[in-house]
């Protein structure tokens, strides 16, 4: 099993750990810091393809990351594919996703969001929606918290995220 190598707490350990902030906020706008994106991110190959949980009729089959979560990250992806293997996921919507990448602040703040960070995903959007608590299988929770991956199961449930206290 890989691990998140370290789980930041607090804003200041995230920017630290996550060498942000990845954007500033302009006249109420997110205008995002290019250069930190291209040193801090890559691209990697999903081990699934998962369909958009906005339009199912598209798939992702890869995507864009911190390079400090991708390891932990794809890990959890393949523990998740290889429960049922990806016949059962899709039989029972277990492979629609919302994301990782969002540049946009956090639900109710004006605070960068962990998406944009690229520290964060979005999984079955359906079993976990904003302010609903979570109908997440549990094999899939606990294939991103033993890595290291946090959620708000009462508010939040699709949300996992790679620091705490945030």
């Amino acid at each position: 099993m890989i691990k998140l190598e370290y789980v930041p707490n607090g804003l200041q350990a995230i920017n630290e750990w996550y060498g942000g902030p990845p954007a500033h906020i302009k006249d109420h706008e997110i205008v995002p810091d290019k250069e930190w994106y291209r040193e801090n991110t890559k691209y990697f190959k999903l081990p699934f393809p998962l369909r958009l949980g906005w339009d199912l009729s598209q798939v992702s089959i890869n995507a864009r990351a911190h390079k400090k979560i991708i390891p932990a990250l794809r890990d959890a992806l393949i523990e998740i594919r290889n429960y049922g293997g990806y016949d059962f996921l899709r039989k029972y919507n277990l492979e629609i996703w919302n994301g990782i990448r969002m540049l946009r602040f956090a639900k109710d703040s004006k605070r960068l969001s962990l998406h944009a960070y690229l520290a964060a995903i979005d999984y079955c959007p359906h079993l976990g929606p904003y302010k609903e608590r979570s109908r997440m299988p549990y094999f899939i929770v606990m294939a991103f918290l033993s890595r290291g991956f946090v959620t708000f199961p009462r508010f939040d449930g699709m949300h996992f995220q790679a620091a705490r206290g945030y």
